[in-house]
């Protein structure tokens, strides 16, 4: 288990059962950024809305009691249509999120409220030109300044929706601390809800970091726990020496007897839920970042009879 902080507080402990998927809809993306792990690296096709993404909803609303989508990429908003899939998804009855690095317009974003948004999660890599190009395959600082004002504008007109938002930053070693302790004292001054992730590549690296961060930048004093059972996710909250309430996530052991058997792959995030792509023509279900096999990575049909959907379900879902 990766814990942060003082591994002996006692801290009350929330504990859900999953009532969400994630729907990769795309690949692409406006930015390259070194730690992405692109919801498994797969090459998969955009996902517009068809009746197979309708009955594909449909079949994993009934088979594990939905309520939640949660829209990831690449960056969803060069998806074409991206509104028109969330209004779909939003007469289904789903509450539906989108993790974004907030490069697009102010009328992308009132178009997305206006078909039902609930949630943007903002990425934001720095708020320095410097600090930002590093995390990029480009050199160019005049862009990097301008990304990171194109992003400030969409989270500023973002909090005055009805719609929830939250900014996300990862953290990769201890080089990485003033980058993100400028993004932590941004979310701060704006009182935005932020969280700190670590890259699941970079292993030690990271969480070692995040260590340094609570301990001696923040001197954070751990107030809470949120597990989803039978997930990997595990969200610790934090209080700053001035009152100001942050996250961590975290990634906590957690394997499927039905996939991981046998599996002798250096796992970094075992099995964190479930995701779904668009494959050739075809609706799959990915269930490991780590290791595309026939166990992780299998068609929804193939995946609706498996012995994977039976565990998950019988202790993520109903």
């Amino acid at each position: 288990m990766l814990n942060y902080g003082d591994n002996n507080q006692q801290v009350p402990v929330i504990k859900e059962k999953s009532s969400s998927v994630r729907l990769k809809v795309t690949d692409k993306c406006n930015l390259s950024c070194i730690y992405c792990h692109n919801e498994g690296k797969a090459n998969t096709d955009d996902i517009v809305w068809t009746s197979l993404t309708e009955g594909a909803l449909r079949t994993l609303i009934n088979a594990l009691n939905l309520s939640e989508v949660h829209i990831t990429g690449g960056e969803p908003t060069c998806l074409n249509n991206i509104d028109d899939l969330v209004k779909n998804l939003t007469s289904l009855g789903l509450f539906v999120k989108i993790t974004t690095n907030g490069q697009f317009t102010k009328a992308k974003l009132d178009s997305l409220a206006d078909k039902g948004l609930g949630q943007l999660n903002f990425s934001v890599i720095a708020l320095n030109p410097t600090d930002f190009i590093k995390t990029q395959n480009k050199k160019n600082l005049y862009w990097a300044q301008r990304c990171i004002e194109r992003q400030k504008r969409i989270i500023y007109d973002a909090r005055k929706m009805k719609a929830k938002i939250k900014l996300n930053t990862v953290v990769n070693n201890i080089q990485n601390i003033c980058r993100v302790l400028t993004v932590y004292n941004f979310a701060k001054e704006k009182n935005i809800k932020i969280r700190l992730l670590n890259d699941l590549w970079s292993g030690q690296s990271a969480i070692t970091a995040i260590n340094q961060i609570l301990e001696n930048e923040l001197k954070a004093k751990k107030t809470g726990e949120k597990i989803v059972l039978g997930s990997s996710s595990k969200i610790s909250y934090y209080e700053d020496q001035d009152g100001f309430k942050f996250g961590v996530k975290e990634i906590i052991k957690n394997k499927l007897k039905s996939m991981c058997s046998n599996c002798e792959e250096n796992c970094i995030e075992e099995f964190y839920g479930i995701r779904l792509h668009k494959y050739r023509g075809r609706i799959f279900v990915m269930l490991c970042l780590t290791n595309l096999n026939e166990k992780t990575f299998l068609p929804l049909e193939d995946f609706i009879k498996s012995q994977q959907l039976e565990e998950i379900s019988s202790i993520c879902y109903n």
